[in-house]
């Protein structure tokens, strides 16, 4: 027996609500929180980067916990106020999408490596790259990560319902099905 999630609130609703939702304030803290602990550029920038990575796990886990309904639901509530139409997804804007979504993951995930990896191989308490200053690099770095999350919730809303589906069904097993040398 299925349960409505956008009726019901089902548990799997609320923690994927959870999910979405918990993610912003830490993504939006840590780089504030982490520098005020006096730890040096490095740790800190290591931490920093390991953090904002769960928290772009954490918040991509949460996408098979909504479903469809939830999808929509949230769709509703962000942007309901703009009163955008629910209309199919063309090929032309499923593609820009998947380009949007693939080019902001791989943004995000490139710079945190980027910044773990320079930080632990240089093993200097002010890592300096490109002439920056640890400041204007955090700087430069809170603006890339603000875009590429702005660039991944924008994508999810291009890509619509039917991805939210296409996504949950990667997160069910199936019984295999057994060829006949199998069976006998």
């Amino acid at each position: 027996m299925s349960e409505d999630t956008s009726t019901s609130k089902g548990w799997k609703y609320k923690l994927g609500l959870a999910l979405f939702i918990i993610p912003f304030p830490i993504f939006f803290l840590t780089p504030i929180v982490i520098p005020m602990l006096d730890l040096s550029a490095a740790h800190t920038t290591s931490i920093i980067g390991g953090i904002l990575i769960g928290v772009e796990v954490i918040w991509l886990a949460s996408i098979p916990l909504l479903g469809k309904e939830g999808f929509w639901e949230l769709k509703q509530k962000a942007f309901g106020w703009l009163k955008l139409k629910d209309k199919p997804v063309s090929r032309s804007r499923h593609r820009w999408g998947v380009i949007l979504l693939i080019g902001s993951l791989l943004t995000d995930v490139i710079l945190q490596v980027f910044i773990m990896v320079s930080s632990i191989l240089l093993q200097k308490e002010e890592v300096s790259l490109l002439g920056l200053t640890f400041s204007e690099q955090t700087n430069i770095h809170m603006i890339i990560q603000i875009m590429t999350t702005l660039g991944i919730l924008a994508s999810l809303f291009i890509l619509g319902g039917q991805f939210w589906e296409k996504v949950k069904q990667a997160f069910i097993w199936e019984e295999p099905i057994k060829s006949k040398k199998e069976k006998k």
